[in-house]
């Protein structure tokens, strides 16, 4: 049943976007309102918060979504291709954003072992989100792209496959296999 109704929304998802390819005013709107979302959540992980809001990241995230729009038309007018298309420039703007960052501004990322030794939540040492990025710091960059596109953005595995341009089994073992590590970490900072 959920693989019909993914089949369902891929194929309406293709319909809109080879609209948009086209430039069907109304299909790039709604490609538009599609991948906003996605794109501010991306980039709102990746970049974080400074001085206490996401300025810097929905900034970041509106000149993607621009970039988006002008590399449009040369979508193949596949829904899967347009999220590589646009996980390819988020990624190359997000990374190129965090480079040219005044140095203190950056989320300093100190070793895990490093990090106080409290039983107090996570959230309650920094509300920022550079304590998620510290964890996260702990992983490959493969598992770490995986958690952000999966959890935090919310792709589904197939989309995150098309994104990434890997198989469901490799997303998933890298999933579990970045949690597995996440878990454990944080097992061993409570009982510090």
């Amino acid at each position: 049943m959920f693989d019909r109704v993914q089949a369902e929304r891929d194929h309406e998802l293709d319909f809109v976007v080879q609209s948009a390819v086209e430039g069907a005013p109304e299909a790039v709107e709604r490609v538009l309102q599609t991948v906003r979302p996605l794109v501010m959540r991306y980039c709102r992980a990746r970049i974080g918060q400074h001085d206490g809001t996401f300025v810097a990241a929905d900034d970041l995230a509106q000149d993607i979504c621009l970039a988006v729009l002008v590399d449009l038309p040369s979508a193949s007018g596949r829904y899967q291709d347009l999220l590589r298309l646009v996980y390819g420039i988020a990624a190359r703007q997000v990374g190129s954003a965090k480079a040219t960052m005044a140095p203190c501004s950056r989320i300093r990322m100190p070793a895990w072992n490093r990090l106080p030794g409290t039983r107090r939540c996570p959230s309650e040492h920094a509300s920022d989100g550079s304590q998620v990025w510290r964890m996260l710091a702990v992983l490959s960059a493969s598992e770490r792209e995986v958690v952000v596109l999966r959890v935090i953005v919310g792709l589904t595995v197939t989309d995150t496959c098309e994104v990434l341009g890997q198989n469901p089994g490799w997303v998933r073992f890298k999933q579990a296999h970045a949690l597995a590590t996440l878990r454990r970490l944080l097992a061993a900072w409570y009982r510090c």
